[in-house]
């Protein structure tokens, strides 16, 4: 049971300095070892919490403590998916950021002012572009 408080004490520190620095591996590791940490020590926590209840009120207790851990897991799990989807907005800003396009290259498409003998009837009715073609 110390070990567990230990192990989830440790990667809960951790976990207040998890910021856009760390690496998703990192913040996979202090997750698994706060869940081992919660894993080491609910086990005993249950035989403590429901010893002194009798049977007919040990069941609703299991019960919710159960719904406890599920709930527990489930916020756990949409922090992570929370943190992890802001790393990757950053990270994508900051590719575009770094891309840049040629200066040579048309941003747009040009649209011919006369309809090749190929082209729609919905492109031959549209006026060309200014400063192209």
């Amino acid at each position: 049971m110390l070990l567990g408080y230990l192990c989830y004490a440790v990667f809960g520190l951790y976990m207040t300095f998890a910021d856009l620095r760390l690496s998703a591996l990192a913040l996979l590791l202090i997750y698994f070892g706060r869940g081992l940490g919660l894993g080491l020590s609910y086990s005993v926590i249950y035989g403590i919490a429901i010893s002194g209840l009798e049977a007919v009120r040990g069941k609703a207790a299991t019960a919710l403590l159960n719904l406890c851990v599920t709930l527990g897991g489930a916020l756990n799990v949409a922090l992570l998916a929370a943190l992890l989807e802001q790393r990757q907005q950053v990270r994508y800003a900051l590719l575009a950021e770094t891309q840049a396009l040629p200066a040579s290259a048309p941003s747009t498409r040009c649209v011919p002012s006369r309809p090749s003998p190929h082209s729609s009837v919905a492109l031959s009715h549209r006026p060309p572009m200014p400063g192209c073609c």
